[in-house]
């Protein structure tokens, strides 16, 4: 008789199991291996702690899945502004020709800037009170000319003054569209002899 099957014998009382024990649990750390006295219940021993470095690593593990996770929503919301506002300029040019009418928000009667830029916003989800052109200039960010991306707003001054009254929509490859007052909805470029002395900067909403 081999002391594995005498210690699995010590372990019945009165025609009882009272704990089983195997090779495998022995050999895990799980029982406390002891020689086997007659009469003797064997104790099992205390569950063995992880160890700190590794309980560090799977805590670190699991911090940097939940950031992971966390981060995504973001980097999904940029992609899809990113998305609708390719959209929103790609629609815009079923609106060229449209009459230009100082105050207009809708494709009838016409547009005015900003007008123009309210209605384009809002039929794609993205929310924006009616305003005018210079107040545009105050929201959002900055954009240096060099990052612009398609639809972001173009804003334009008057030479006399230097205040901003014009706002159009960057398309890319350096053109915008908006509402002018001689050709309604139409598009521009903005190194023309007329645009480029009264351009005012860009912002992203």
């Amino acid at each position: 008789m081999n002391r594995m099957t005498g210690f699995h014998r010590s372990l019945r009382i009165a025609g009882k199991a009272v704990l089983t024990v195997t090779a495998a649990s022995l050999m895990a750390g799980m029982v406390a291996d002891v020689p086997w006295i007659p009469g003797q219940i064997a104790q099992a021993a205390e569950p063995i702690a992880p160890a700190p470095i590794a309980e560090a690593r799977h805590n670190q593990r699991n911090e940097t899945i939940h950031n992971d996770r966390r981060s995504v929503p973001a980097t999904i919301n940029l992609k899809r502004r990113s998305d609708i506002r390719l959209a929103m300029v790609k629609d815009a040019h079923r609106y060229l020709e449209t009459p230009y009418v100082w105050g207009g928000t809708k494709p009838s009667p016409g547009f005015d800037c900003s007008g123009f830029v309210y209605f384009m916003f809002n039929k794609f989800g993205i929310s924006q009170k009616r305003t005018t052109a210079s107040n545009l200039y105050r929201q959002g960010y900055t954009i240096h000319r060099s990052s612009l991306r398609p639809g972001d707003l173009v804003f334009f001054k008057s030479l006399a003054t230097g205040r901003v009254n014009h706002v159009g929509f960057y398309i890319g490859d350096n053109a915008f569209i908006s509402a002018t007052s001689s050709r309604g909805i139409d598009v521009q470029r903005l190194e023309s002899t007329y645009w480029s002395p009264r351009y005012a900067g860009a912002r992203r909403l």
